[in-house]
């Protein structure tokens, strides 16, 4: 799994630029644990200034060490796993960047960018570029019981029910 700092170095120039055209609509941030560990999950709805008015949603995961406000610590190098659902994500990023175990095949159909990215270079779309600087710094907050997936919803009830053994 590839760290966030690679992925942005990685990135080329022309789409850091673009990147200072995107705009945060809304975001939110929590805390989850999973198979790989305990991780910040950071999400937003991103819109370009420009001909792209079309919403885009991102999802940024940081595996590592937090401080106690439940911030990331920025020094250390923490694996990401990361996701937009851009077209420029689909044909560019999306299978390059699983090959490296920073994303899964969601929205593509998983075989390897022959014409966009021969050479399966991993690196991040604008949106995902420009959502870094914000995942960071954002405050994990406590999740609204509404706003919860029903598989997550699940888990929290089998976590509350006591045990009672026949």
């Amino acid at each position: 799994m590839l760290n966030l700092h690679t992925l942005m170095r990685a990135t080329p120039t022309n789409i850091a630029s673009n990147a200072s055209h995107v705009n945060v609509l809304k975001k939110n941030a929590w805390v989850e644990k999973d198979d790989k560990g305990e991780h910040k999950v950071f999400t937003a709805e991103m819109l370009s200034v420009g001909p792209d008015k079309k919403p885009r949603n991102v999802t940024i995961k940081l595996y590592g060490t937090r401080t106690a406000s439940g911030r990331m610590k920025r020094k250390t190098k923490h694996p990401a796993w990361v996701h937009c659902d851009c077209e420029y994500f689909l044909y560019y990023c999306e299978v390059a960047v699983t090959a490296r175990g920073s994303s899964s095949v969601i929205t593509s159909n998983g075989n390897f960018p022959k014409i966009r990215n021969p050479r399966m270079r991993p690196y991040l779309c604008k949106h995902l570029l420009r959502a870094t600087r914000e995942a960071w710094k954002e405050k994990p907050k406590k999740r609204q019981v509404s706003r919860l997936t029903e598989p997550e919803l699940s888990d929290m009830v089998r976590m509350v029910q006591p045990f009672i053994p026949r």
